[in-house]
Protein backbone atom coordinates (compact mmCIF):
# COMPACT_ATOMS: atom_id res chain seq x y z
CA UNK A 1 0.00 0.00 0.00
CA UNK A 2 3.04 2.63 0.94
CA UNK A 3 4.88 1.73 -2.23
CA UNK A 4 1.69 1.97 -4.09
CA UNK A 5 1.18 5.41 -2.61
CA UNK A 6 4.70 6.39 -3.25
CA UNK A 7 4.38 5.64 -6.91
CA UNK A 8 1.40 7.48 -7.34
CA UNK A 9 3.02 10.41 -5.82
CA UNK A 10 5.82 10.64 -8.23
CA UNK A 11 3.43 10.12 -11.37
CA UNK A 12 1.40 13.24 -9.81
CA UNK A 13 4.85 15.08 -9.40
CA UNK A 14 5.90 14.35 -12.97
CA UNK A 15 2.15 15.00 -14.17
CA UNK A 16 2.48 18.53 -12.49
CA UNK A 17 6.01 19.56 -13.62
CA UNK A 18 5.39 18.58 -16.67
CA UNK A 19 2.75 21.29 -16.83
CA UNK A 20 4.59 23.84 -15.38
CA UNK A 21 7.18 23.15 -17.81
CA UNK A 22 4.76 23.45 -20.54
CA UNK A 23 3.09 26.44 -18.74
CA UNK A 24 6.95 28.29 -19.18
CA UNK A 25 6.67 27.50 -22.70
CA UNK A 26 3.64 28.78 -23.45
CA UNK A 27 1.09 26.59 -25.35
CA UNK A 28 -0.17 22.97 -25.08
CA UNK A 29 -3.31 23.40 -23.11
CA UNK A 30 -4.43 20.07 -25.15
CA UNK A 31 -1.40 18.00 -22.87
CA UNK A 32 -2.06 20.45 -19.77
CA UNK A 33 -5.75 20.01 -19.82
CA UNK A 34 -4.68 15.93 -20.50
CA UNK A 35 -2.05 16.06 -17.31
CA UNK A 36 -4.38 17.78 -15.28
CA UNK A 37 -7.37 15.11 -15.23
CA UNK A 38 -4.74 12.69 -14.70
CA UNK A 39 -3.41 14.97 -11.76
CA UNK A 40 -7.56 14.32 -11.00
CA UNK A 41 -6.83 10.60 -10.92
CA UNK A 42 -4.13 10.10 -8.98
CA UNK A 43 -5.69 12.27 -6.25
CA UNK A 44 -8.58 10.03 -6.34
CA UNK A 45 -6.54 7.00 -5.79
CA UNK A 46 -4.72 8.11 -3.02
CA UNK A 47 -7.92 9.30 -1.45
CA UNK A 48 -8.98 5.29 -2.14
CA UNK A 49 -5.56 4.40 -0.67
CA UNK A 50 -6.22 6.76 2.13
CA UNK A 51 -9.33 5.12 2.96
CA UNK A 52 -7.92 1.59 2.47
CA UNK A 53 -5.85 3.04 5.15
CA UNK A 54 -7.99 4.21 7.46
CA UNK A 55 -9.88 1.09 7.61
CA UNK A 56 -6.99 -1.06 7.76
CA UNK A 57 -6.00 1.25 11.08
CA UNK A 58 -9.37 0.63 12.30
CA UNK A 59 -9.04 -2.95 11.89
CA UNK A 60 -5.40 -3.44 13.07
CA UNK A 61 -7.08 -1.15 16.07
CA UNK A 62 -9.82 -3.42 16.46
CA UNK A 63 -7.50 -7.08 16.67
CA UNK A 64 -5.13 -5.60 18.89
CA UNK A 65 -8.32 -4.55 21.40
CA UNK A 66 -9.17 -8.56 20.71
CA UNK A 67 -5.57 -9.27 21.77
CA UNK A 68 -5.48 -7.06 25.15
CA UNK A 69 -8.67 -8.91 26.01
CA UNK A 70 -7.39 -12.53 25.03
CA UNK A 71 -3.98 -12.07 26.91
CA UNK A 72 -5.74 -10.46 29.91
CA UNK A 73 -7.98 -14.07 29.73
CA UNK A 74 -4.58 -15.99 29.77
CA UNK A 75 -3.27 -13.83 32.80
CA UNK A 76 -6.52 -14.63 34.99
CA UNK A 77 -6.30 -18.47 33.43
CA UNK A 78 -2.61 -19.03 34.13
CA UNK A 79 -3.14 -17.02 38.01
CA UNK A 80 -5.87 -19.28 38.47
CA UNK A 81 -3.96 -22.18 37.35
CA UNK A 82 -1.00 -21.52 39.59
CA UNK A 83 -3.71 -21.01 42.54
CA UNK A 84 -5.13 -24.02 42.00
CA UNK A 85 -1.61 -25.72 42.28
CA UNK A 86 -0.41 -24.00 45.11
CA UNK A 87 -3.67 -25.32 46.80
CA UNK A 88 -2.41 -28.75 45.68
CA UNK A 89 0.52 -28.82 46.65
CA UNK A 90 -0.35 -27.19 49.90
CA UNK A 91 -2.54 -30.39 50.48
CA UNK A 92 -0.14 -32.86 49.34
CA UNK A 93 2.22 -31.04 51.78
CA UNK A 94 -0.30 -31.67 54.62
CA UNK A 95 -1.08 -35.21 53.65
CA UNK A 96 2.36 -36.05 53.04
CA UNK A 97 3.20 -34.74 56.92
CA UNK A 98 0.15 -36.91 57.67
CA UNK A 99 1.24 -40.01 56.43
CA UNK A 100 4.87 -39.58 58.28
CA UNK A 101 2.81 -38.82 61.34
CA UNK A 102 0.45 -41.65 61.19
CA UNK A 103 3.69 -43.93 60.17
CA UNK A 104 5.38 -42.87 63.11
CA UNK A 105 2.35 -43.98 65.11
CA UNK A 106 2.20 -47.33 63.62
CA UNK A 107 6.06 -47.97 64.49
CA UNK A 108 5.64 -47.39 67.70
CA UNK A 109 2.59 -49.44 68.16
CA UNK A 110 4.32 -52.11 66.60
CA UNK A 111 7.22 -52.29 68.81
CA UNK A 112 5.16 -51.67 71.68
CA UNK A 113 3.54 -54.84 70.16
CA UNK A 114 6.38 -56.45 69.57
CA UNK A 115 7.97 -55.80 73.06
CA UNK A 116 4.13 -57.47 74.86
CA UNK A 117 4.53 -60.37 72.86
CA UNK A 118 7.93 -60.78 73.58
CA UNK A 119 6.97 -60.24 77.13
CA UNK A 120 3.86 -63.04 77.04
CA UNK A 121 6.88 -65.30 75.22
CA UNK A 122 8.62 -65.40 78.36
CA UNK A 123 5.87 -65.49 80.74
CA UNK A 124 4.49 -68.46 78.59
CA UNK A 125 8.18 -69.73 79.03
CA UNK A 126 8.60 -69.21 82.28
CA UNK A 127 5.21 -70.69 83.34
CA UNK A 128 6.19 -74.18 81.00
CA UNK A 129 9.01 -74.65 83.67
CA UNK A 130 7.14 -74.21 86.51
Amino acid sequence: MISEAKLIKRKYEVSRTKIEVISLEGGGEEVIDKERLKIESYKLELQSLKKDREALGLKIQSLDHKITKIEEMLGNDRQRLRDEASSAYQSIGKANRDISKLGAEVALVESEMKLHYSEIGRYVSLGSRQ
